[in-house]
C-alpha cells in the first residue's frame, strides 16, 4: 500500500513551484504523523465497505457559500442554471489504469455509454470516466484525459483533465496549485478499508472522524480547514466544500486561479472508508461541477 503522508502546505521533495506543486500525502490524504501512520497501517485491512444504507437520493449544492449543520440535502437544481435538469446518453471513456498489485487485474467490460442527469443543453458536453475495473466512475467534461491508479490495498481514484495539462504523476498525492494557475480537473478518490487513513483524510470536515482520530491516534486531527473555506452538512455522512479561487484547502487539486468545490463522506459505522471528489473549473462552469457532484454523491454517498 501506499504509505506517504502530507501535512497541509508541506510541499513533497522534488517539487517545482508551478502548477504541479505537490503537497507530501497518501491517497488517502491521511494527515498524520510518522507515528500515528504506522497506527493507520496496521488498522488496514482488505475489507471492503459492505453498507446496507439505502442509497442515497440526496443532492450535492457544491457551492456552498457557509457553514451549516443540516442534516438535509439541497436541491438537486445545479447552481448557476435556471435550466431543468434532464436525461442525458454520455459516453463511457475507460482511462488507463495502474495498480499496485503484479499482476494487475484484467481491464473489464464496460458499457459504451450511460443514462445521467444534467442541464438541458449541456448534456452533450459530458461523459463518463472510468477506471479499467469500473471501481470509480466520474462525471467530467468531454474530450478530456484521464488516467486511474490504485494501490495494494485498493485505496486509488480517477483524474480527469482537459487535453496539454500538465498533472503531476503523483496526482493522487495532494494537488496544491501556484494562484495563478489555470489548472482545471475532476479528481475522486478513495482511502479503502483503512481506517486511520479515512480518519485523517475526513476529520477536518466531520466533527465525528476527528473525535475517532484522536481515540485511536491520541492526538487532535492534523487538518486544519483555511479559514474561507466554505462547508454545508449534506447528511450526517456527506459534506460538501468549497476552497475560493487562491485558497489551498480540502480541495484537491484547490489553490488555483478557479475554484474547488467539492465532496466527501464518512461514515463511522461503516466499514472504514472515505470517499471525494473535487471539481475545478472557470465560475462559468459552475453548473458542470454541481452536476458532475450530484452525479459522484448519488453513486457513493453512503460509503
Amino acid at each position: 500500500m501506499f504509505t506517504n503522508v502530507w501535512r497541509r502546505g508541506e510541499l513533497a521533495p522534488g517539487t517545482n513551484g508551478n502548477d504541479g506543486a505537490l503537497r507530501s500525502t497518501s491517497w488517502r490524504t491521511a494527515t498524520v504523523s510518522t507515528f500515528a501512520l504506522a497506527v493507520a497501517v496496521s488498522a488496514c485491512t482488505s475489507a471492503s465497505s459492505t453498507s446496507t444504507r439505502a442509497s442515497s437520493s440526496s443532492s450535492v449544492a457544491a457551492s456552498a457559500t457557509s457553514s451549516a449543520t443540516s442534516a438535509q440535502a439541497p436541491s438537486a437544481t445545479p447552481i448557476a442554471s435556471t435550466e431543468s435538469a434532464a436525461a442525458a446518453v454520455v459516453p463511457v471513456i475507460m482511462c488507463q489504469t495502474t495498480f499496485g498489485i503484479t499482476p494487475p487485474p484484467a481491464p473489464k467490460a464496460q458499457p459504451a455509454s450511460l443514462t445521467v442527469s444534467a442541464p438541458a443543453s449541456r448534456g452533450g458536453e459530458l461523459a463518463v470516466y472510468t477506471d479499467s475495473q469500473g471501481l470509480m466512475r466520474l462525471l467530467a467534461p468531454r474530450g478530456w484525459l484521464c488516467s486511474a491508479q490504485y494501490g495494494a490495498d485498493g485505496s486509488g481514484g480517477v483524474a480527469v483533465y482537459p487535453a496539454g495539462e500538465h498533472i503531476p504523476s503523483a496526482w493522487g498525492a495532494g494537488w496544491q496549485l501556484s494562484t495563478s494557475s489555470p489548472v482545471q480537473a475532476v479528481f475522486g478518490s478513495q482511502t479503502s478499508a483503512c481506517m486511520g487513513c479515512a480518519e485523517g483524510q475526513a476529520c477536518a470536515l466531520f466533527p465525528s472522524a476527528a473525535k475517532d482520530f484522536m481515540s485511536h491516534f491520541g492526538r487532535p486531527c492534523p487538518g486544519i480547514r483555511p479559514a474561507t473555506e466554505t462547508t454545508t452538512q449534506l447528511s450526517a455522512g456527506v459534506a460538501a466544500f468549497t476552497d475560493p479561487a487562491g485558497v489551498s484547502g480540502d480541495g484537491n487539486p484547490s489553490g488555483g486561479r478557479y475554484p474547488a468545490d467539492g465532496v466527501m463522506t464518512y461514515y463511522r459505522e461503516h466499514t472504514p472508508g472515505s470517499w471525494t471528489e473535487t471539481c475545478t473549473l472557470p465560475p462559468a462552469d459552475k453548473d458542470l461541477c454541481t452536476t458532475t457532484l450530484n452525479y459522484f454523491v448519488n453513486s457513493y454517498g453512503t460509503r
